[in-house]
């Protein structure tokens, strides 16, 4: 529900701007995402000038500094989270430094 909340959101911003968005090849393709997950696959790794979509989440990622805090600290995350989906979370590496906890 808030994938589809979001994602249509996101297309009448880009409907709304069309003419900031005219000189990029996949404008029309952008306008007919179904998850905003699509909206990253075709553009936002690209204007951030990452190589795949994969390398923006992986760069985009709090993972590599999660070591560096130093207080006691509870993540809570929710199984069915959409934005951040259950399988989006190294369990592994989260268990070496913090007690996680999942609905």
């Amino acid at each position: 529900m808030l994938d589809n909340f979001l994602t249509k959101r996101k297309i009448s911003y880009l409907q709304e701007h069309k003419y900031d968005f005219e000189g990029f090849s996949d404008y029309d393709k952008l306008l007919t995402i179904k998850k905003y997950r699509d909206y990253d696959l075709l553009f936002t790794y690209k204007i951030f000038g990452f190589e795949t979509v994969e390398d923006y989440y992986r760069n985009s990622s709090c993972y590599p500094d999660l070591h560096l805090i130093k207080i006691p600290t509870i993540f809570f995350n929710s199984k069915n989270d959409k934005m951040s989906p259950i399988d989006s979370i190294d369990i592994k590496i989260c268990n070496l430094f913090f007690k996680y906890f999942f609905f």
